[in-house]
């Protein structure tokens, strides 16, 4: 291993043990909200869009099939911008290509 390739090793190993635990609390506050937010909509059945997870997923509460489904998807979507498509689903759930 030549001097560049040690010290940028060093320098990540460095940077990963400071800003990592930075980043790995930030992530846990995430983790934290995000529950929070499942709770919200488990107990009142709206659906939401999520940009926390990297495929922008949307969350489909139970609920909302039961309580809320005969609204229309057309109208929920509208209202909530989010895509008709993820109201077929529940919870994270979806297409087995993803």
């Amino acid at each position: 291993m030549d001097d560049n390739q040690k010290e940028l090793e060093e320098e990540f190993l460095a940077l990963s043990s400071t800003i990592g635990e930075q980043i790995k609390a930030k992530v846990k506050l995430a983790e934290k909200y995000l529950d929070e937010a499942i709770e919200l909509s488990d107990k009142h059945g709206i659906p939401f869009d999520s940009a926390v997870s990297g495929l922008g997923q949307s969350y489909v509460p139970q609920l909302y099939h039961q309580r809320f489904k005969p609204l229309g998807k057309e109208l929920v979507a509208d209202l909530l911008d989010m895509s008709q498509y993820d109201l077929d689903h529940r919870g994270w759930e979806r297409s087995a290509i993803c």
